[in-house]
């Protein structure tokens, strides 16, 4: 959903910036500064001579073709009102607004327990609780998630998922559903979990109230690693968080400072450290290495590895065709795409997570984000046959099966409520039927691999 909204802001951006009517002057350049002609401030200096001023927090700014002054409104918010006390279990929040109507709100960090004798006197917990795993010794993820940029991940017997402002979990089998944490003043997303913690993206109205954060299993714990950030993609691999960055508006100045730029800290926080340029995509690991996609701003694409810890980058493969990324078992999968030609099958590759042993897959007409390697078989949206076959008309079209060995299709689940969108968790894929009316998930697909089966599983 984020690369859909990615593309839908991307086009919107300009028409935005064109309507606010807070953001730009009339008279200024598109980089901000002011005409600098004699004629153009004589002009102005006329106009505004006989300007008044509307109110206290709007000013009569003049224009440079005879049209009627137009009025600039800066806010000026009133006093911050509480409107959800901070607790020892939950964040609080407080709004303020401009005599406008527009309103700002901040999230206020939870209080202190206040332990006497071991027990929290405002909330009753011990200080003494143990926390108890939800995994089997030996089950713990090394990897946080198998998609850096949706917010569903697996570890165990558990499935961990967001659903609005709350990070959940339930057994695969969609029993013990329970609500982790309650995120006020965001979104969570880009779950990732290794061993005993979630790692989260929550996604705020503006950058300054969005950040990093981990939580416990249990939802104990909670901890905020970096703030003021706007992330893409997220991916823990160890005791590393992976992270691109974007800016607040979608766009950039700076493509290789600004745009998918990837940095790196660790799960305790501390320093933020760059670990390479834009444009970064595509985000995997495995035990020893980084794994994605670099897009130079020439289009150059190179797919890449860097060892944890380094910066060092060793380019695997260069073609400007590449498009989309997965790991399995050693080997890295990925579509090719002629750019200039949409009607064209796309190519599904590999190599090893070394650089070597090309081999293709076959030309599948597909979607080639998202789709999944999990043992011998891929997953992807389109076509259960060959783009070039002549069972391409008459083939199912939804989420698809394919044998990479066998050369084999099966469309495994085709519901008209499909969103198209799933995301891998390990040796499952997971997808939502959202309920646009009430704007929440109404329930949740998944596909177990080993046993070949689709639960849906109702939410509310």
């Amino acid at each position: 959903m984020k690369k859909l909204l990615l593309s839908i802001t991307a086009f919107l951006l300009p028409f935005v910036i064109l309507l606010s009517s807070c953001a730009g002057v009339e008279g200024q350049k598109s980089d901000g500064t002011k005409e600098n002609t004699s004629e153009t401030t004589a002009t102005a200096t006329a106009i505004a001579t006989n300007a008044t001023t509307v109110a206290t927090n709007e000013t009569t700014v003049a224009t440079t073709t005879g049209e009627p002054a137009e009025t600039v409104h800066t806010h000026i918010y009133g006093e911050w009102v509480t409107k959800l006390e901070a607790t020892c279990q939950r964040m609080g929040l407080r709004e303020r607004s401009c005599q406008c109507g527009e309103q700002e709100w901040e999230t206020v960090e939870r209080i202190q327990h206040h332990y006497v004798d071991g027990i929290c006197t405002l909330c009753k917990q011990s200080d003494t609780a143990e926390f108890v795993p939800d995994y089997q010794p030996g089950q713990e993820n090394t990897v946080g998630s198998e998609d850096p940029l949706l917010h569903y991940t697996a570890q165990g017997g558990y499935v961990y998922f967001s659903n609005e402002h709350r990070i959940c979990k339930m057994k695969r089998d969609g029993k013990d559903l329970q609500t982790v944490y309650s995120v006020l003043g965001g979104t969570p997303c880009n779950l990732n979990v290794v061993g005993d913690w979630i790692y989260f993206y929550c996604m705020g109205s503006t950058q300054a109230q969005s950040y990093i954060a981990k939580v416990r299993t249990d939802g104990s714990g909670f901890e905020k690693l970096v703030t003021s950030v706007r992330i893409w993609e997220m991916l823990v691999a160890k005791d590393i968080i992976y992270y691109t960055v974007i800016t607040e508006n979608m766009s950039y100045k700076d493509y290789a400072k600004e745009w998918f730029v990837l940095y790196s800290v660790s799960v305790n926080g501390g320093i933020q450290k760059q670990v390479h340029d834009g444009a970064v995509t595509e985000l995997n690991a495995d035990a020893t290495y980084l794994y994605f996609l670099y897009s130079t701003e020439e289009d150059a694409i190179s797919l890449c590895r860097i060892k944890h810890g380094s910066t060092s980058k060793a380019e695997l493969l260069q073609n400007n065709q590449l498009r989309g990324l997965t790991l399995e078992n050693g080997r890295l999968y990925f579509f090719l795409k002629d750019r200039y030609d949409v009607l064209a099958p796309m190519t599904l590759a590999s190599i090893a997570s070394n650089g070597g042993g090309y081999k293709t897959h076959g030309q599948l007409d597909c979607s080639y984000m998202p789709f999944q390697v999990i043992g011998s078989k891929a997953y992807f949206v389109g076509s259960a046959a060959f783009a070039d076959s002549e069972e391409y008309y008459d083939a199912d079209f939804g989420l698809i099966e394919y044998d990479l060995n066998a050369k084999t299709f099966r469309c495994i689940y085709n519901n008209e409520d499909f969103s198209m969108e799933f995301a891998g968790a390990f040796d499952l894929l997971i997808w939502e039927t959202y309920d646009s009316m009430y704007e929440k998930i109404e329930s949740i697909g998944i596909y177990d691999s080993k046993t070949g089966t689709v639960k849906q599983i109702k939410l509310s």
